[in-house]
């Protein structure tokens, strides 16, 4: 056991830390709230942007925490949990009725909004971690070994079902009664399983494993799934996100974080919007369905659990009793005046309306039968696109960003589809050879006579003898047919240039001679 001696300075250590992070400035739409309580606090739970709950575990000899506020997380008042368990998970039906899980098959149910919590009969003795209500009667509760109950009154009574895994299941979500996901993962985080049911919990099919644990669990709609975890036993693994757009069927992994650390809570306000949350406060977002990612952290400390009871305000929980508040300080005005112009083979130019504010734009493309998506960034309100495929209809959408980080962004906004030109004919070249310049020799302009087979951009090069390109000027995109460009050289010195017409596919040269 250890000495007083050697207790104190830890205590003061964490009342410090804690301190510390109750001062730190705001340095990004997250801020630390004040819980009151030094406890590990597991899930959040809001039945509307004021009212909300948190649950935690014991600090010996004392009670499990159960906490609520009214006032939008400013004050948080401690509510008699009964159990010396520790609760891992709460869920409400409606503004009265919310149930909470925990270890040694606790579950608790309130009718008062929380004033008052009643035991359930669960049948088990495994360590519960997660509770979900699709409807108001039908719910169920997952944990230790696999454990999934499943009730259809209420709370009533509970049946245990065939998950047909042994391991600890952290998280489970619904959409319907009868639609559902759970995560699992090891120990050990030596094995990470996601299980799927489609008919209520009847039959659980296992649609995804790793190698590591996976613990956070975010189901956007019966097709697309988040999943989170990674290993923190100082093995070499790191956090990490998976993602499912058809049901289950094939995952691609969207996110590598920090080192030896685990995402273990997530939330998703729309199909392109969503958090995670895990140690060392790691806090990833993204903004466009998980194509990237940025950081929306501003402390230390794990955090365990993450919940939005609205698109612009949101709350996560965490170690040492740690409570942070997400407001979204601004809007982020959407694109508008989405266009395309200057269409060929192999390019094209993406325009909208300047947004005010905007520190950029992200833009992602594919081809129509390619659902791949290339991402680019322009800083202005238009893109080139280059390398694209001849004869080939694309399709793209824009996104307005505002900072980054942390990553203020819009929804993303389709454009337009647009299909490239043909490739050209085998021997056809856009500019032909008729290219002339008079008068040359010339002093102050020279007129460039030139021919294009079909619409296209042109630019005009001006080079010396040795190929060194002195000028260029963007002429956009010209008609098929004959065309006259005045070309300024007045500030040329007298000798030989040359003159190039350029576009995406061809180049046509003629010698100009100066003189003064």
């Amino acid at each position: 056991m250890k000495s007083m001696t050697q207790i104190l300075p830890i205590q003061k250590l964490l009342l410090l830390l804690i301190a510390i992070i109750y001062s730190l400035p705001v340095l990004s739409q997250w801020t630390v709230l004040n819980s009151g309580v030094t406890n590990t606090l597991r899930a959040p739970y809001f039945t509307n942007s004021k009212t909300g709950y948190v649950v935690g575990e014991p600090i010996s000899p004392g009670q499990a925490v159960i906490l609520k506020t009214t006032d939008g997380g400013d004050t948080w008042v401690s509510k008699v949990s009964g159990t010396v368990n520790a609760l891992r998970g709460v869920h409400f039906t409606d503004d009265n009725t919310g149930y909470a899980v925990g270890f040694t098959g606790t579950i608790l149910k309130t009718t008062n909004a929380g004033e008052t919590w009643t035991p359930l009969t669960s049948g088990t003795t495994q360590a519960l971690r997660s509770v979900h209500f699709p409807s108001a009667n039908v719910g169920y509760v997952a944990g230790g070994a696999g454990v999934i109950l499943k009730t259809t009154n209420g709370g009533t009574t509970w049946t245990s079902q065939n998950s047909t895994i042994t391991q600890d299941l952290i998280n489970i979500r619904f959409i319907s009664d009868d639609i559902g996901y759970a995560v699992s993962s090891t120990g050990t985080f030596t094995g990470g399983i996601v299980i799927k049911t489609v008919n209520g919990g009847a039959t659980w099919t296992a649609v995804y494993t790793n190698n590591y644990g996976l613990l956070g669990l975010a189901v956007v709609n019966a097709n697309t799934v988040y999943a989170g975890g990674g290993n923190n036993q100082g093995v070499g693994g790191s956090s990490y996100i998976v993602k499912t757009t058809n049901g289950g069927t094939t995952w691609t992994q969207v996110y590598t974080g920090l080192s030896n650390a685990a995402l273990r809570g997530a939330w998703f306000t729309s199909a392109n919007k969503g958090w995670f949350v895990g140690d060392y406060g790691e806090v990833p977002v993204t903004a466009d369905g998980g194509l990237t990612w940025g950081k929306d952290s501003v402390q230390l400390q794990g955090l365990l659990g993450i919940f939005f009871p609205n698109e612009k305000v949101g709350y996560a929980v965490g170690a040492a009793g740690v409570i942070l508040k997400y407001n979204l300080v601004s809007d982020c005005p959407k694109p508008t005046g989405l266009n395309v112009t200057n269409i060929t083979s192999s390019s094209a130019t993406l325009g909208w309306n300047e947004v005010a504010g905007a520190s950029g734009y992200k833009i992602i493309y594919h081809p129509e039968n390619d659902p791949a998506g290339i991402k680019k960034s322009s800083t202005s309100n238009s893109k080139v696109l280059t390398g694209l495929l001849p004869n080939t209809t694309y399709k793209w959408t824009l996104q307005t960003v505002c900072s980054s980080p942390p990553l203020v962004a819009s929804a993303f906004v389709k454009g337009n589809d647009f299909t490239t030109l043909p490739q050209k004919i085998s021997g056809e070249e856009a500019v032909d050879l008729s290219l002339q310049l008079f008068p040359n020799p010339a002093s102050d302009e020279v007129t460039i006579s030139f021919n294009v087979s079909y619409a296209t951009p042109v630019s005009i090069q001006l080079l010396d003898l040795n190929g060194k390109l002195l000028r260029e000027e963007e002429q956009g995109t010209f008609e098929s047919g004959r065309h006259l460009v005045n070309f300024d050289c007045s500030r040329l010195s007298s000798g030989l240039y040359f003159i190039q017409i350029r576009t995406n596919e061809s180049v046509s040269t003629n010698k100009l001679q100066v003189e003064r």
